[in-house]
């Protein structure tokens, strides 16, 4: 029992740790992490193309199939 004690504090102690270091690479700004400046963007496509490259800092990236059969 003693030993089951002993765990459960140290992970809880783990968990502060790193809610703790999580805030500090954050500064301390938890809306940062919340996807509040998320937007949505379309870009049309004119020429032909074999592949797709894209930099973004977000990975909720979404490709579709457009309504009208053109590139966009």
């Amino acid at each position: 029992m003693k030993k089951m004690f002993t765990l459960a504090s140290l992970l809880i102690i783990l968990g502060g740790l790193i809610l703790t270091m999580t805030a500090c690479a954050s500064g301390w700004n938890f809306k940062s992490l919340s996807n509040e400046k998320s937007k949505e963007t379309t870009s049309f496509i004119t020429e032909d193309f074999n592949k797709i490259d894209i930099s973004t800092y977000t990975a909720d990236i979404t490709i579709l199939h457009s309504e009208d059969g053109t590139c966009k």
